[in-house]
């Protein structure tokens, strides 16, 4: 399996979030990662998503689903797109005197 990183833009509406997870999960491709966030404009939402899927068709698949939804306003794949990537773990240490 191969992961794409999608950044989808839709009108800021109750119930869009569930709309384009749940979409993506009933044609069951798997998110490995969902993030959601303002941008400039308050009427306008960036949904930041990690798709595994088998192939570029799947990929070209989920696309296009995505792209009938009505909120959606745009879609952008930005696996290819040159950029860098970083991990954050979070770690609870707990420690006691000796």
């Amino acid at each position: 399996m191969q992961k794409y990183l999608l950044a989808v833009l839709v009108n800021n509406t109750p119930g869009v979030l569930t709309h384009v997870s749940g979409l993506i999960s009933r044609r069951a491709f798997n998110i490995e990662s969902i993030s959601a966030g303002y941008t400039e404009d308050d009427n306008v939402t960036r949904i930041n998503i990690v798709v595994s899927v088998e192939s570029e068709n799947e990929l070209d698949q989920v696309v296009n689903q995505l792209g009938k939804l009505i909120d959606v306003i745009k879609i952008v794949n930005l696996s290819k797109a040159p950029s860098i990537e970083r991990e954050l773990v979070m770690i609870k240490v707990r420690a006691t005197k000796a």
